[in-house]
């Protein structure tokens, strides 16, 4: 590990990048500390080889430096990142997992949102609701696949009420609804059969449901 640490700073970028890779599959304590010293790496794909590896490998030492790329203007970095914070258990990763739901980027705000999905948490289900409000189609679409899989009193009210919401919503959000809907073939409630009826004079994409 200390080797190829110090084949990070190659004139070459193709030996330097080469070495990212091959540190980023030792796993030992070494080729962590390593690994998080360059997170600031010049060499952005020098950078993402070193970030993606927490993805493979979560390790506690990397959390809280890959929170910091999250919080930093490295915009190139952010997806890799937010996958590695997707991949961590716990009531400290669950916690700064939800304030990324204002992230600035649409596509961490996806990671999140599926993360809750993957780790069911108590809250789960807020952030569902929250990811249903937000402006990109991709975090909505993935909130509603979220509470469409999701047991529960909560999520039957959740899902419930953005279908009450997005009735009145227009141009209709169509692929969301679909989710919403289809979270009743799963999860039967006769509180949903009005909403229910309602779909079945809606739009073919939501009759497909049926």
């Amino acid at each position: 590990a200390a080797a190829l640490a110090g084949v990070l700073n190659d004139l070459n970028q193709n030996v330097r990048r080469e070495a990212a890779h091959a540190l980023r599959r030792i796993d030992d304590e070494a080729a962590v500390r390593a690994a998080v010293a360059n997170f600031v790496h010049p060499d952005f794909e020098v950078r993402n080889h070193l970030i993606y590896r927490f993805v493979e490998k979560p390790h506690p030492a990397a959390f809280g430096p890959l929170l910091k790329i999250l919080d930093s203007s490295d915009s190139r970095a952010w997806s890799s990142a937010a996958q590695a914070v997707r991949r961590y258990d716990g009531e400290e990763a669950a916690t700064a997992a939800y304030t990324l739901l204002d992230h600035r980027d649409a596509n961490v705000r996806t990671q999140v949102v599926a993360r809750f999905q993957e780790k069911p948490h108590a809250n789960s289900v807020k952030a569902f609701v929250k990811g249903l409000a937000d402006f990109n189609q991709s975090v909505r679409n993935q909130a509603a696949s979220g509470l469409q899989a999701m047991p529960g009193e909560e999520a039957t009210q959740a899902a419930l009420a953005a279908l009450a919401a997005l009735a009145k919503v227009d141009p209709p959000d169509h692929q969301v609804r679909y989710h919403l809907v289809a979270r009743f073939i799963a999860h039967p409630d006769a509180r949903a059969v009005g909403r229910l009826i309602e779909a079945l004079e809606d739009s073919d994409d939501v009759q497909e449901v049926w």
